[in-house]
């Protein structure tokens, strides 16, 4: 029997809004059981959410790492989290932005070893707001002046889907 008491949002491994888990109507039970129907109704609905319409990946509703389910507000929807408030590990999304960004930067031929290691070291930095968000953008900025502006503008496209507000101004995105 499926029991589902808090609404908590639905992203695919790639980051994608999906709606959010249906709720069991609490109200509809019998002597602490759901009828048959309804248990029927929420299998059918969990079955369609079970991959993203946009890119065909599965759905999650929660940390793949410590399995906290992914909550959030139907009336005022939040920002996807990039991290788990329970464990701190990135979400899908965040480590494949992450790691795309630093396999982008090493097919970047106009920095030298120093510079890349550079560039990369700033990436964690940008998706978190803390004291060195400010000075990873502006090292992210100079570094990236260094190579050619189409190539600048993908590394930042990457990054810009999960940095905090703070580090996208920062970094022009």
């Amino acid at each position: 029997m499926v029991f589902l008491v808090i609404p908590n949002a639905i992203y695919c491994r790639n980051g994608h809004f999906n709606g959010f888990a249906p709720e069991q109507n609490t109200s509809l039970r019998y002597k602490g059981v759901f009828h048959e129907w309804q248990e029927r109704e929420l299998r059918e609905k969990l079955v369609r959410l079970a991959f993203c319409p946009r890119c065909g990946v599965d759905n999650i509703n929660g940390c793949l790492h410590c399995e906290t389910i992914i909550d959030d507000d139907i009336e005022h929807r939040s920002e996807r989290p990039s991290y788990c408030c329970a464990c701190g590990k990135p979400f899908p999304w965040t480590e494949a932005a992450l790691a795309t960004a630093r396999e982008y930067t090493d097919e970047l031929e106009q920095l030298n070893a120093e510079d890349n290691a550079a560039l990369k070291a700033t990436f964690p930095d940008l998706t978190v707001e803390t004291a060195r968000t400010g000075l990873a953008a502006s090292r992210f900025k100079k570094l990236i002046a260094k190579v050619a502006p189409a190539a600048g503008d993908v590394l930042r496209k990457i990054l810009v889907d999960v940095a905090t507000e703070a580090a996208k101004r920062a970094m022009g995105g």
